[in-house]
């Protein structure tokens, strides 16, 4: 028998289109293409999960969600670095290659959790890096000139979608809600961190111009 209320995991899925116009507004391409990706295709897998509605095999719709859903923490925490314009290639490189080992750590690992845990150990271990050799050289400043509301509205929503997801197992009954729950966090979280540094300049291109020392 269909159960209905699973049309609030499909739905939900909606909500991913606030980061996306955030994104678009930003001027961020790659973050915005991937939200605007995840929002239909998670929509397809849950549809076919829990509504048996499949417009494709299940493994297939459920490696794509994972995979994008996994690629947000690769790319906000690519994104928290200040990069100047003349190191944009860099940044690009490590998006796709981040994007590479999301596959390598589902091919290997038993479980979307440990994958999940996977790579946000490696995404925060990275951050600290950051701020540690950015205190470093500018003394002065400590930390990076982030808008600090929106990061600590943005990364409090993210951490509960983190605990949403760990938990959503626990009453089988209620699953759609734990899980629509997290879907919601975890897209006004994305669309908080996004506003922690300005939009992007009109005038840059996919790889930053050489030689000028700017924060994008």
């Amino acid at each position: 028998m269909t159960n209905f209320a699973e049309l609030f995991s499909v739905l939900s899925n909606l909500f991913l289109l606030l980061p996306f116009i955030t994104a678009v507004r930003w001027r961020r391409i790659l973050l915005s293409t991937v939200f605007f990706i995840e929002c239909f295709v998670s929509g397809f897998y849950h549809a076919c999960d829990g509504l048996g509605w499949c417009i494709f095999r299940y493994t297939i719709l459920k490696n794509l969600d994972f995979f994008f859903a996994q690629s947000f923490i690769i790319l906000i925490g690519i994104y928290i670095v200040h990069w100047t314009l003349e190191l944009q290639w860099l940044c690009w490189v490590l998006n796709f290659v981040g994007m590479f080992v999301i596959v390598i750590l589902q091919v290997t690992l038993p479980g979307e959790l440990y994958v999940q845990a996977g790579i946000a150990f490696i995404v925060v271990f990275g951050i600290i890096l950051y701020w540690a050799v950015y205190a470093y050289v500018n003394p002065e400043r400590k930390l990076p000139p982030y808008d600090w509301f929106y990061f600590y509205l943005g990364a409090s929503l993210l951490g509960l979608s983190t605990v949403l997801f760990s938990v959503q197992h626990v009453w089988p009954d209620f699953y759609w809600l734990v899980h629509s729950l997290w879907h919601i966090a975890a897209s006004f979280g994305l669309h908080y961190l996004i506003q922690i540094k300005k939009p992007a300049e009109k005038w840059v291109n996919v790889a930053g111009r050489v030689g000028n020392n700017k924060y994008y």
